[in-house]
């Protein structure tokens, strides 16, 4: 970590985070917004979708290796009694796409002193279908909206067919990363394991020292912390597709 960050620095690091993030979080919802009839949950599991008429290839492969995460997720102590045995169609309708910032706790510590921080990645983000992502997915886990078991099921089987959607579409994640978006899908210890799809940029963010974070936090009166974007990424960008090229001449 550099040994001269401080605040002065980290107040312009923020701003500077700020207008990039904002940029990116324009960029990522006019292309999620573009591409998003390639997110139809139709086009994997044809007729085990409520609803779904139309036959598609390869649907029962899909839906068995759905099922199996599901069922992974119900011995999770997280889920236990609340997911009922996932069976074919499954209540599926939504289509629109949203996404939110990348969050995780973190344990600060300084001179003896330790603190429970949150902290928010802002150019990574989770993917999910409109009121239905992350932010209800940890709602309706801390019973916040007086939600029944059935509102939890339907809420984790979107994020599981999200998951098998970018799984089988390589065309989506090749389309996003030609626009420097990286696709992945990783399991989520908070939430349960549950794989969640994350979307973020070349540009990476950083965190000063735990000192400096609990200083922050203090002078802010609040427990979360946003990181902060590392500029010489910036200057670091090479182009992909020039790259390729040349490699191809050579």
């Amino acid at each position: 970590m550099d040994d001269l960050f401080d605040i002065p620095k980290l107040l312009k690091l923020r701003k500077s985070t700020n207008i990039i993030s904002s940029y990116l979080e324009q960029e990522l919802k006019f292309n999620i917004t573009t591409l998003s009839p390639l997110f139809n949950p139709g086009l994997i599991f044809g007729e085990f979708i409520s609803g779904g008429k139309q036959s598609v290839k390869g649907s029962d492969t899909s839906f068995k290796k759905l099922q199996e995460v599901y069922k992974s997720l119900r011995q999770n102590k997280l889920y236990y009694d609340r997911l009922d045995e996932l069976k074919p169609p499954m209540d599926v309708f939504a289509s629109t796409l949203e996404f939110s910032p990348y969050e995780y706790d973190y344990q600060a510590t300084s001179e003896g002193e330790s603190k429970s921080i949150r902290i928010i990645s802002p150019m990574k983000w989770i993917l999910g279908y409109k009121n239905q992502g992350i932010t209800q997915l940890k709602d309706l886990l801390n019973d916040r909206t007086g939600s029944r078991n059935t509102d939890v099921q339907v809420c984790v089987l979107h994020h599981l067919v999200m998951n098998s959607v970018c799984s089988k579409r390589e065309d989506i994640v090749k389309l996003l990363a030609a626009l420097r978006f990286e696709v992945s899908s990783e399991p989520s210890a908070e939430y349960g394991n549950i794989p969640l799809i994350h979307v973020s940029c070349p540009i990476r963010t950083i965190l000063p020292s735990d000192e400096l974070i609990i200083q922050s936090t203090e002078l802010s009166g609040s427990s979360v912390f946003e990181e902060v974007i590392n500029i010489d990424d910036i200057e670091q960008l090479t182009d992909p597709y020039k790259t390729h090229l040349l490699e191809l001449l050579n």
